[in-house]
């Protein structure tokens, strides 16, 4: 909140704070809900998003009861993998990801996991890569990782919970996992215990 207030935003002074026919204020069921979502979430590096979340919903007016409650619902079911792909995502200018198309080439169960993740963050419509024209003209969805975006919501979500603030060396590392060659792969696969 210090730092949302230190960079000219302010608390907001709209109903946000106020009860409502018997019901508690907005602010404080958001601020339950985040209390909520923290303690079920088990992935503890996703607790000083969440916060952020609630100082951002704490200082915009645009943030109506509905909207707060679909940004922590969101908060709190993507992965922190997910958190740091979409800081990655926004951050692709700065980083080497030529080569890497979503989906292909995904070699050990890491790998495979960040490129599903990936492909999840597409189907929520988080981020997308444009298009591409096949050799027999029809255009499909692009799915070079270079050319992924944030999509609105993707875009919202990065800016409330202060995703720019995810370490640039676990950016990099991702994009490391993303490329993890086969031969690593082999060295990951436990041994065939049936035989």
């Amino acid at each position: 909140m210090k730092r949302n207030l230190s960079n000219g935003m302010s608390i907001r002074q709209d109903s946000f704070w106020e009860a409502r026919g018997g019901f508690p204020p907005p602010a404080q069921e958001t601020f339950e809900a985040v209390l909520m979502a923290a303690q079920r979430d088990p992935e503890e590096r996703k607790l000083r998003y969440l916060g952020n979340a609630y100082a951002y919903i704490a200082c915009d007016p645009a943030m109506t009861p509905s909207a707060s409650h679909w940004l922590i619902k969101t908060a709190e079911a993507l992965t922190w993998t997910q958190l740091q792909l979409l800081s990655m995502v926004a951050s692709l200018e700065e980083l080497n990801t030529s080569g890497i198309i979503l989906g292909k080439g995904a070699n050990n169960w890491d790998s495979v996991s960040l490129h599903k993740e990936l492909l999840d963050l597409g189907s929520r419509y988080f981020i997308h890569g444009g298009y591409e024209t096949l050799e027999n003209g029809i255009e499909v969805p692009s799915s070079a990782l270079p050319t992924q975006r944030l999509l609105n919501p993707g875009t919202l979500i990065f800016g409330a919970l202060r995703l720019a603030d995810v370490p640039h060396s676990d950016l990099e590392d991702i994009v490391a996992r993303l490329r993890r060659p086969i031969s690593q792969a082999a060295e990951e696969t436990p041994p065939d215990k049936s035989r």
